[in-house]
């Protein structure tokens, strides 16, 4: 599966987005996991130190985007272009943050 901008969505890329939500002080957004460990090129385990069961609709919330337009652009770029793997491209929205 590839992102909007052609770079791989791979187990490295999904794992690289929950690791940004802990460093920015939002785990908790993600279900405050303990540790993300990328089994495989499409496999990443993430673990909990307790039992919630939500635990499917906290990480069905996490929004992955790609990490190449991270890096190239910059957060406050990716703040208002989504780059993502959806069957449609975004290409404006009044309701991002700008």
């Amino acid at each position: 599966m590839k992102f909007h901008d052609g770079s791989v969505c791979n187990a490295e890329a999904v794992a690289w987005n929950i690791e940004m939500y802990i460093a920015n002080g939002m785990a908790s957004e993600s279900g405050t996991p303990v540790e993300v460990r990328i089994i495989d090129d499409k496999m990443v385990e993430i673990q909990y130190d307790s039992w919630a069961n939500n635990w499917d609709n906290v990480v069905g919330d996490i929004l992955i985007c790609s990490k190449e337009a991270y890096d190239k652009n910059g957060e406050e770029w990716c703040k208002t272009h989504a780059v993502g793997t959806g069957s449609f491209l975004l290409e404006n929205s009044k309701y991002f943050v700008k």
